[in-house]
């Protein structure tokens, strides 16, 4: 199977706006999706590959990726804002 360009596949998902995984997994199991965009682009473009989040252009950032600041800078941060 030959899917079109990554950058290509993923402008058109973005098309659909669809919000979230879920609503991904059921637009693949319908007759709407074009053969040429895969159902598992996380494999077929594991180079570009950024995320689901990219992938629907919601932006999300799945949990466990997420990066934070230790307590004490977070609590340092914070207080800097408060005053």
């Amino acid at each position: 199977m030959k899917f079109r360009p990554f950058t290509e596949a993923r402008d058109f998902v973005h098309a659909l706006k669809l919000k979230n995984q879920e609503e991904w997994r059921t637009y693949c199991k319908s007759t709407s999706r074009p053969t040429d965009t895969p159902t598992n682009p996380d494999k077929i473009y594991r180079t570009e590959w950024k995320g689901m989040g990219d992938w629907l252009g919601t932006g999300r950032i799945a949990s466990r990726k997420m990066k934070f600041l230790p307590f004490e800078e977070a609590k340092e941060y914070v207080r800097k804002l408060v005053k």
